[in-house]
């Protein structure tokens, strides 16, 4: 780690990942009406990051305006992934990650943009990966480009992989993890976690299911030699067809 990297062993910053289930039939014909049980929940779980993903391009300026009432302004997006930070958290940069390989010509893509919340920038990454591919291996190879993608960027940047923030519905139950992630040097936030909550359910409910045991989809990872403090799944509540992952990275004293 760099000398003077405040985010060890201190509190660095809290992340959510939220998906919003905008594409989805279900999840866009019933979005205005949970908008606010969801900004709510936002506010509830109060990180200072939060991802989205399936925010509909005619959905953008509402949530923007009801997020800015709660204290958050958007930092990037693209397609359906962006990133609201904190009222004064600094962010500069923006850059739209195209995934391959595509399945049946379905573009797949993340966002990164880089946070400065303390002292040290961050570069926080996220995405959507291929849902139709049973076998995985769409996943991982779109998870390894993500990831090749959002390395360069960083090293562009100047931030140290070690400060990179992955966020992401991998669709996949273990293959993204141990294929991309792991044997590129990330690991779970809940894995290495201090303190984890609702580890042993999943992160993917159908409409009207309630939370049950079994993999996540969704994943929050971080380098192998960064702190994390907490990780945890939200079982209420349940306003999408995923659950809400949140994880707060760095030690706290």
């Amino acid at each position: 780690m760099d000398a003077d990297d405040t985010s060890a062993p201190d509190a660095w910053f809290g992340v959510e990942l939220r998906n919003l289930a905008g594409f989805d039939r279900d999840g866009a014909r019933t979005f205005d009406e949970r908008l606010p049980a969801v900004v709510a929940d936002i506010r509830a779980v109060d990180r200072d990051v939060v991802c989205v993903i399936e925010l509909p391009n005619p959905k953008i300026a509402a949530f923007s305006e009801a997020m800015e009432a709660i204290g958050y302004a958007h930092a990037a997006g693209a397609r359906g992934r962006h990133i609201y930070v904190r009222a004064g958290i600094h962010t500069v940069g923006r850059k739209v990650l195209d995934l391959r390989p595509r399945l049946r010509n379905d573009d797949k893509q993340g966002i990164a943009v880089q946070v400065t919340p303390g002292k040290n920038a961050a570069l926080v990454v996220v995405a959507h990966l291929e849902y139709r591919d049973r076998s995985g291996s769409t996943q991982v190879a779109q998870a390894h480009d993500l990831i090749d993608q959002g390395e360069a960027y960083a090293t562009k940047r100047g931030i140290p992989l070690h400060r990179i923030v992955w966020a992401l519905d991998s669709n996949s139950e273990r293959r993204v993890r141990q294929e991309a992630f792991e044997s590129r040097g990330y690991v779970d936030a809940f894995d290495v976690a201090q303190a984890r909550e609702n580890t042993q359910y999943r992160s993917f409910l159908p409409w009207g299911a309630r939370p049950a045991e079994g993999r996540r989809i969704d994943l929050v990872a971080v380098h192998a030699v960064r702190p994390v403090h907490c990780a945890g799944l939200r079982l209420e509540p349940v306003v999408s067809d995923h659950l809400v992952l949140y994880a707060d990275l760095g030690r706290r004293r």
